[in-house]
């Protein structure tokens, strides 16, 4: 016999294990743990006074407002209620602390982004030979690292900040 010739057999569905397809019921009681934890989540900002980021490194509609922080001049874009949540010197000095530490953080990253194509510029160099390998050498060197830049500008802030 072929395929859904006579011999052929079918698979029958429910019957045979327990529920016999009665629809699945939920307690409150079962739902209750996941509704407190939705709750909580939803919550623990008010209740513990935390508040989602309100500052960005770059513009966007909710953070129109450009600052710079007092110690590095690292400039951020607020919301309008930046002010009210960070008026006190302790909180403003640890938002801008993030500002700076994320900064440097995406600075560096960059960096070693442009370090590491100088460094395959400088390899591909050595495949030649002669005047060739000079001019891409040259080439290579002369390349501008405008984030490596960055991070020196940065980081001498950062030590003359330190030394306040």
């Amino acid at each position: 016999p072929g395929a859904g010739g006579a011999g052929a057999r079918r698979r029958t569905t429910g019957g045979g294990g327990g529920g016999g397809g009665q629809p699945m019921q939920l307690s409150l009681a079962q739902l209750a743990p996941v509704l407190m934890l939705m709750a909580f989540s939803l919550l623990s900002p008010i209740l513990f006074g935390e508040r989602p980021q309100a500052w960005r490194l770059h513009p966007s509609s909710p953070w129109p407002l450009e600052r710079q922080t007092l110690r590095m001049g690292v400039p951020y874009f607020v919301d309008d209620s930046f002010e009210l949540f960070h008026s006190d010197g302790a909180s403003l000095a640890t938002a801008e602390g993030e500002v700076e530490r994320q900064t440097l953080a995406k600075v560096r990253q960059r960096c070693r982004h442009e370090r590491a194509q100088r460094q395959k510029m400088m390899e591909a160099a050595g495949h030649y030979q002669g005047q060739e390998r000079t001019s891409m050498q040259e080439q290579a060197g002369r390349a501008h690292m405008r984030w490596c830049d960055e991070l020196s500008r940065l980081e001498g802030l950062e030590r003359s900040a330190g030394r306040r």
